[in-house]
This record gives structure tokens, sequence and C-alpha cells, in this order.
């Protein structure tokens, strides 16, 4: 999984790579699927199956069939380093629960705390790669930010809240999907720690409805692509055509939620889903 998700990345591979050792640091014993590590041997492996997955991902045609043909290789093939890849449904948690702002000065200004897998997405599909980043010249991923909150590395308050409004009677992303879909992951392998999510409510205007296409905006509300049943459930991410929001289990796919062959392999990760 590791080589898979860095080769894909390009230049934000490295980036992921970090984060994960991030995990590791200060463990004297490392999980087994990560003893490869340890390994110069088993390192050498690695590298040439990455280099070997990036040699797919530049060849022509579109990322999420490149990205089909090496999770089809990783499916057939016994690769020396892969660690066998439990799977865990997503978590159960009661619906129907909101609470306002801890002030009523932030309530007055909309700002509220929703149960994180209420919250809808509103376009059909989304890129994995955050907006270019002028400070450090690079672009974050999703799988990284994902990486690090549930490492703790980066704290779910640091991360920019987000707007939502109100759609026959769900609450919709107005802005921040890629966020979302980001708490969304957390919150699978860590519910009790990215079980709510702090947002601010707005208006649902005519831009997040219908666009204004005579300015050229598309609109924001765009998930009737994926289906009538869709309704923001769930978002596919573009580069490897996975989905967010729901995973095999629920929908009979024949891949797991994005990101769910790594973020399970974390060290902690699978205790805290299970709760010990």
């Amino acid at each position: 999984a590791p080589p898979r998700h860095s080769a894909r990345l390009g230049a934000g591979g490295a980036a992921l790579e970090e984060a994960v050792k991030v995990a590791l640091w200060g463990k004297e014993d490392q999980p087994g699927c990560w003893g490869f590590l340890l390994s110069p041997q088993k390192m050498a492996e690695y590298r040439d199956e990455r280099r070997n997955f990036e040699k797919i991902y530049k060849s022509p045609g579109q990322k999420h069939q490149a990205d089909e043909r090496v999770r089809n290789l990783l499916g057939s093939e016994l690769i020396a380093w892969q660690p066998a890849i439990p799977r865990y449904p997503p978590p159960i948690i009661p619906k129907g629960w909101n609470r306002l702002g801890a002030d009523h000065s932030e309530a007055s200004r909309g700002i509220m705390e929703l149960p994180t897998h209420e919250v809808r997405f509103a376009h059909d599909t989304q890129s994995e790669i955050f907006a270019h980043n002028h400070e450090t010249g690079s672009k974050r991923t999703l799988l990284q930010l994902v990486v690090e909150l549930l490492v703790g590395s980066t704290p779910p308050e640091s991360v920019p809240m987000f707007d939502v409004c109100k759609h026959n009677g769900h609450w919709y992303c107005r802005s921040g999907n890629r966020r979302l879909a980001a708490m969304r992951l957390a919150q699978r392998f860590w519910p009790e720690r990215f079980g709510y999510i702090r947002v601010k409510a707005v208006a649902t205007d005519k831009i997040f409805l219908h666009g204004a296409p005579d300015r050229g905006k598309r609109p924001k509300l765009t998930t009737h692509q994926n289906g009538a049943n869709c309704e923001g459930q769930w978002m596919f991410i573009h580069e490897t055509g996975e989905p967010v929001g729901h995973s095999v289990e629920d929908m009979g796919w024949q891949a797991d939620e994005f990101g769910a062959d790594l973020l399970v392999l974390l060290p902690g990760v699978v205790d805290a889903y299970r709760g010990t």
C-alpha cells in the first residue's frame, strides 16, 4: 500500500512517507507490517516497486485507470514487503445529535459542532491534492492530512473550519470538501477522537444549488452525478476512483474506501478503532 500512494502522488509522496515515519518514531519494535523499514534488502524491494508504479502512473491515460492497474498488481502478486491488510466495517455512531458552539458569540455567528458522519459532501468527485501552498512551495495531499490527524502530528483543531448549508433536511459542505473527506476518513478509524466537527452554517444560495452559468461558475452541489441515492453520502476521489464516505461493505464495490489500505496499518489506529 505505501508505494502505491507515494508513487501516485509524485513529489507529494515524500511528504506522505515522512508523515507515516512520524507514527513510528520512538517505537523500539516496529509493527510487523513495517518491518521492511529495518531491512536494507526489503527497502530496496520497496523502492523498486515504487519505481515500477511510478512508470505506470506516468503512462498515457487517466490516473484512476493507472491506479486500478496498480491495485490489480497488488491484489494478484505476492510482494515481499506487503503485509496482510485487515478489513473493518465503518464505525456505528448514533445519529441525530448536534450542538451549538461553546458560547453564545459563536452560536450567533453560526458556528456549531455536528457529528462528522452526518455532514454530507456537495461534490460528486474531488482531487486528492490541496491547493498550492505558497509558503512551502508544495501541495499537501488528502492522505497526508489524514495520516497526520491519526498520528497526532496535526490536531483537528488546526484544520481550517469550513462552511455548511442546509438542503433537503441535511447539512452539506458548502466549502472544504477535501477537509471533510479527511475528517470522515479519520473518523472511520478513530471515531471517539473525530466524532464531531466544527463548522459554520451559512445560507443555501443560488451558487450552491445552480451555479452562475453567465459567470462561468458551476453549482457547488453535484452529488446527483453519483446517482439519485447518493445525496452527498459519499464522494469519489478523482485520481483513484475510490469513494470516501462508504466502503465496499456498504456498497458492494470492488474497492475499499480511499486510503483504507494504508490507514489501517498505522500504529495504534486499529487499537483505537477497536476501543482498546
